[in-house]
């Protein structure tokens, strides 16, 4: 719990310099972030057959690449059109790069790779995106706020009306009652 905690506080200092100064700084420490965040869920998708071999896989570097690609886009000049056919480019060379490999690569991996460039990658760039707007040094506040808000409201409401399981296999004390609480104290804390 101790190194959770320094972990925790050292990654908030940076995130919040980062997010203060925003700029190349933000650009590369989300970079990082989200080929860290890349690999970590390669090593939790892959099975034991899959694991065996190479440290990376082909279609982890895919990812890899993809996501770099995207953060160089939105740094240089984020046109909508233009990252949307990333996004289907990024599919297409994910499908290829399985295809070529099958079938040392299950599809569900492939898919997760897809996922990852899409739910790791460009989810995080949103934080630069929204730093880098208009009013960005006050709005990307309120994306950590949110969430914090969102997580402690869930475990308050969750602990005090929590009936319902919402996922208990993959989180077994998570509530729906707790998922709506945290929405709910969000959106109100938000507006």
């Amino acid at each position: 719990m101790k190194t959770r905690v320094i972990s925790g506080a050292v990654l908030l200092v940076v995130f919040g310099a980062a997010c203060f100064f925003g700029g190349f700084f933000l650009w590369i420490l989300l970079l990082a972030a989200s080929l860290i965040g890349i690999s970590e869920l390669s090593r939790a998708l892959q099975s034991e057959k899959e694991k065996a071999g190479k440290k990376f896989t082909p279609l982890e570097l895919a990812a890899w690449a993809l996501t770099a690609a995207y953060y160089i886009l939105i740094l240089v000049s984020f046109k909508e059109r233009t990252a949307f056919f990333l996004l289907m480019l990024s599919l297409i060379l994910i499908i290829g790069v399985y295809v070529f490999l099958y079938p040392k690569y299950s599809s569900g991996y492939a898919m997760g790779m897809y996922f990852s460039v899409v739910y790791i990658g460009v989810c995080l760039s949103c934080v630069y995106l929204v730093r880098s707007g208009e009013n960005g040094f006050h709005l990307v506040w309120l994306v950590f706020i949110s969430s914090w808000i969102c997580d402690t409201g869930a475990y308050f409401v969750g602990c005090a009306l929590g009936k319902h399981k919402l996922a208990p296999v993959l989180s077994p004390k998570k509530t729906i009652e707790g998922s709506v609480g945290g929405v709910l104290c969000s959106a109100i804390i938000g507006g």
